[in-house]
């Protein structure tokens, strides 16, 4: 029964991907690598630092890969204070595991939740762009 369970979830999520434009997509990433590391903050809190280290590995690999596809020389400064902002982040994380202890994560936690509600605001702004409808401007 898990596995259909799983199953089902994976397909939801693979279906939340191909359907995603690229705002939603980086809010997607924020998701899992926050998802990370509450597992890794779980598994920590277990003193199971085997699984803990696997789960934030992954959480500084999401990172990486949203440092890595910033545009550097066009984004301007956003693009050059977001990619201090994942050296730090990824910091954090390394620190984390290099004391034992969480408040490095929960740090990394809170800045990453920042991070994903201005990208959430950004990708409902820019979904009309993508989706052909007509701009909707708050008063």
């Amino acid at each position: 029964m898990k596995t259909t369970t799983s199953s089902a979830a994976t397909m939801s999520q693979n279906s939340q991907i191909t359907q995603a434009d690229p705002a939603q997509l980086i809010v997607l990433l924020y998701n899992g690598a926050l998802s990370h590391i509450a597992q890794g903050q779980k598994f920590h809190k277990e003193k199971n630092l085997v699984q803990a280290g696997l789960a934030i590995s992954k959480a500084q690999a999401i990172v990486g890969e949203l440092r890595q596809v910033l545009d550097l020389e066009s984004g301007g400064e956003i693009a050059k204070n977001l990619d201090r902002l994942y050296a730090y982040l990824h910091e954090l994380m390394v620190k984390a595991m290099a004391i034992s202890r969480v408040e490095p994560l929960n740090e990394a936690a809170k800045l990453l939740t920042e991070l994903r509600q201005a990208w959430s605001e950004v990708a409902t702004l820019v979904m009309p762009i993508f989706t052909n409808e007509p701009v909707k401007v708050r008063a």
